[in-house]
Parts: C-alpha cells; sequence; structure tokens
C-alpha cells in the first residue's frame, strides 16, 4: 500500500502518500472504509478471515428497578456516596460490580449498576430539583421549534402544571440542594457529568450497563444506499445472545439478595415483569456512541483483522485504531481504552520508524 485517495464535498480528490497509515473513524465508519475499499481486495482490506464487520458490540443498558431502602438507610451507607472527586476534582461515578470470582461462578458477563435521578416525566419524587429540570428541559424544546410550540406545551400540560406545584412547595426547602447541583454542574472547571439524585431519599432508580457476548453473528455490512462521495452506506444488524439476557437478569437477581442479606433494602421489581423488561430493552440494540469490534485484534488472522500491534493482517502498512479493534466490549465507556490503544500504537510505530 502506498497511497489513498481522499475526496471532499465539492467532489475534489487527490493522492496522499506515506509509508505507513493509520485508519481511526470509529468503530462503524472505520470498517465501512476497508468493506468499500473492494477495488483493492475483494471483499475489502483485511476481510481475508471475513471476520471484517462482524463481532459488532454495544452496550445493553437500561433503567428497570427500583432501589428501596429500609427506613434509616441512607445511600450513603449503603453505597458509599454516589459519586467522588479525585485529587485533582474530577468527578468519579460510584458503581456497584461483581467480584472475578461472582462473575465466574454465576457465568455473568461485566456489568455494573449506577443510581440514576427519576425519569423526568415522574413527579413522585417530590423534588424541586428534579422537577425544575424537567422545566427547564421542557423550555428548551419548546424554544427550539417556536412554531410548534404552543402545540408542544399544550400536550405537556399536565405534566408542566404536576412539576410546577413540586416546584412552588418544595422549592425554599430546595435552594441549597439547587444551588449544589447548578454550582457542580454548570460552574467551575470541573464539572459534574450529570444531575444526580441526592442523598436522602428512600427510592433510587438504577441503571445497569453490560457488556455482550462477541457474536460474529451481529454485524455491519454494505448496504445498496450511497453517500453524496458515492459510498455505499452501512447496514448495521445487531444481535443479543440469550446468555447478555439471561447474564443481565441474573445479576440484578444478585443484587437484590445482597441488598436483602445486608439489611439494606431490595429491588422493587417482579420477576416476570424484568425479564419482559430486558428483553424488550435489547429488543434494538444502539448504544448511540460505543460501537466496537468491527476490526477484533486477535493473534490469529483466522479470527479477526488486526494483530497485537494494530497492523492489518496481510498489510505490512495499514493500521487501526479505535473502539474497532476492542476484542470484547467491557461494560465500561471505552473512551479511555481508546486514548491507551492510540498512545501504545503511537509508541510502537515511534520506535519501530526509529529502527528503520
Amino acid at each position: 500500500m502506498d497511497h489513498v485517495v481522499v475526496r471532499n464535498h465539492h467532489g475534489q480528490s487527490t493522492r496522499i502518500r506515506a509509508g505507513r497509515f493509520v485508519l481511526a473513524a470509529g468503530g462503524l465508519e472505520t470498517a465501512r472504509i476497508l468493506l468499500t475499499s473492494n477495488d483493492v481486495a475483494r471483499s475489502g482490506v483485511g476481510n481475508h478471515s471475513d471476520c471484517l464487520g462482524r463481532y459488532y458490540q454495544t452496550h445493553l443498558f437500561g433503567c428497570l428497578t427500583t432501589v428501596e431502602l429500609e427506613p434509616g438507610v441512607t445511600a450513603h451507607v449503603a453505597f458509599d456516596r454516589d459519586h467522588d472527586h479525585d485529587h485533582d476534582g474530577v468527578s468519579c461515578r460510584r458503581r456497584i460490580w461483581f467480584t472475578p470470582a461472582q462473575q465466574e461462578a454465576a457465568r455473568l458477563l461485566n456489568t455494573v449498576f449506577f443510581l440514576v435521578r427519576p425519569p423526568l416525566g415522574a413527579t413522585g419524587h417530590r423534588s424541586a430539583l428534579f422537577s425544575g429540570v424537567y422545566l427547564a428541559k421542557t423550555l428548551v424544546a419548546a424554544l427550539r421549534r417556536p412554531r410548534q410550540a404552543l402545540r408542544y406545551l399544550r400536550t405537556e400540560q399536565t405534566s408542566i402544571a404536576a412539576h410546577s406545584a413540586v416546584l412552588i412547595r418544595q422549592f425554599p426547602s430546595a435552594i441549597p440542594e439547587i444551588y449544589r447541583a447548578v454550582v457542580g454542574r454548570y460552574i467551575g472547571s470541573r464539572r459534574l457529568p450529570a444531575v444526580l439524585p441526592p442523598d436522602g431519599l428512600s427510592v433510587y432508580h438504577l441503571q445497569f450497563q453490560a457488556e455482550q457476548v462477541p457474536n460474529p453473528h451481529a454485524r455491519v455490512t454494505l448496504g445498496e444506499d450511497v453517500d453524496e462521495f458515492g459510498m455505499r452506506r452501512l447496514v448495521v444488524h445487531p444481535r443479543t445472545t440469550a446468555h447478555d439476557i439471561e447474564s443481565v437478569i441474573r445479576c440484578h437477581g444478585l443484587l437484590d439478595e445482597r441488598l436483602r442479606s445486608a439489611g439494606l433494602g431490595r429491588l422493587r421489581y417482579d420477576g416476570g415483569d424484568l425479564r419482559d423488561a430486558v428483553v424488550r430493552s435489547t429488543e434494538h440494540v444502539n448504544s448511540g456512541a460505543h460501537h466496537l469490534g468491527t476490526t477484533r485484534m486477535p493473534d490469529d488472522p483466522a479470527f479477526g483483522v488486526v494483530d497485537r500491534d494494530c497492523r492489518v493482517h496481510g498489510v505490512a502498512n495499514l493500521y487501526v485504531v479505535g473502539g474497532s479493534v476492542m476484542p470484547t466490549s467491557g461494560h465500561a465507556n471505552p473512551t479511555l481504552t481508546i486514548v491507551a490503544l492510540a498512545l501504545r500504537l503511537g509508541e510502537h510505530l515511534a520506535s519501530t520508524s526509529a529502527a528503520r
């Protein structure tokens, strides 16, 4: 490989020549670029083993249950607070997870739980902070579409009235909480990632985030539609396995058992309803951001696209970096892993360049 062809929105194209190339276009576009390069290799560059575009993974996530604490138990006691800060003031989210021994014994996929605020439309929380957030977001949504604003506000009038009542009743006593939330979220050099639930509640919504089993039938392929550059668009074929679903259900069950045995509380859900909710939440898998695994990294070329140095198998000077090379998704947001992979590849390229 000695050059790549790039084209801009005006239809102008040029060739870029280099000794080595690094493709870093994300979990979807990286696969698409390699698949559409079928003028170079019949089934796409790096698709020698038919793994290019396969093993597509995201993160299963959702908020399907609530945690009901025992009287006198607070989230601070039960979960050692919802968030903390490191020595640089960076907000660190507290998460609940299982030990490696528990995972192995119960055949659990990597899964975490964390406390979240109630859905914005809910009013049962009687929190001035959450109702204020709902009203502010409703107003912003109306201002963004002024022609439909009256119709939109009319459809939301029942919720607006309910949240306004909560805000009026609770506002005086909630001023310190609202002040801390505004300062933490919008003011200062370090901002909170979200409006978090306060201490002192007896019921908290519980969100989970879990990995998926690497599945060759979950994949991205080229469709018939083309974009403005004449490149075929991707068709995404997500798949959820029975193990994915069972692991999420088991994790909820084990957390419920642990809360009850420790005398801290319980999860509020019906077993049948939880199963139905998990199945529904996985029918249309789309994390919106965490697109992983489409150019996965194995040592054996028969099971993936790039080697441990992120070099495409069979191409001496083409490298791929990003979430697409991750062979498994884990439970966590992949940003730090992607940065680490990029730094590692940079060091590898620098060291091998110096050796030439």
